[in-house]
């Protein structure tokens, strides 16, 4: 027979990609496109936002002259 645990915490690396929880209404952060990350991380927004009750905003721009994506929490 196995036994039902509850509120076991699921091991991780502890390391966060994007830092969508230390973000308050206002913030955000910059991607480069060089990375290849903007579609992961524009869809990373939209989950955690889904799961948080958070609303994240994306603009495709172009800062010192490197192409990327900005994405800024809205409320």
């Amino acid at each position: 027979m196995y036994e039902i645990e509850k509120h076991v915490q699921i091991p991780g690396n502890g390391r966060r990609k994007y830092p969508f929880q230390d973000m308050g209404v206002g913030d955000s952060f910059f991607v480069s496109s060089m990375s290849g990350k903007n579609n992961i991380a524009r869809v990373a927004a939209t989950n955690y936002g889904k799961r948080n009750n958070i609303k994240f905003l994306t603009r495709m721009c172009i800062e010192d002259g490197v192409a990327g994506m900005r994405i800024w929490r809205v409320a």
